[in-house]
């Protein structure tokens, strides 16, 4: 899970500034925390799954400038990557019947660390 939402940021990332996400530097330890997904999440995956843009055809696309179609591509990649973050927490959820998402936090004392999520 945490290797898929890795994936869907880098892509955000990639989206928001035009460039790869940096390398990370130096030996930090990190905590993987787990967060219970809930059902009305997982049913709103199903029910509103991530679209993010509209298909172009390849005419339409080619008549675009080489920066929009740049834009598109990165956020066809975006689309692609939250997909399928969103459906495997789906598949876990109903293989298990529960769901948990990971994040991934610098190690630190545990009176640091505040998590939040929706």
């Amino acid at each position: 899970m945490l290797k898929k939402r890795k994936e869907a940021m880098a892509a955000l990332h990639l989206l928001l500034t035009g460039e790869e996400e940096p390398a990370e530097v130096g030996n930090k330890v990190k905590k993987v925390l787990k967060k219970s997904v809930t059902v009305d999440r997982i049913n709103s995956m199903r029910a509103n799954p991530c679209s993010t843009f509209q298909e172009l055809s390849p005419e339409v696309l080619n008549s675009q400038s080489q920066e929009f179609r740049v834009t598109y591509n990165q956020s066809r990649i975006f689309d692609q990557k939250v997909r399928a973050y969103e459906q495997a927490l789906i598949q876990q959820y109903d293989s298990h019947g529960y769901a948990e998402d990971e994040i991934e936090v610098a190690d630190c004392s545990d009176d640091e660390i505040e998590v939040t999520v929706d």
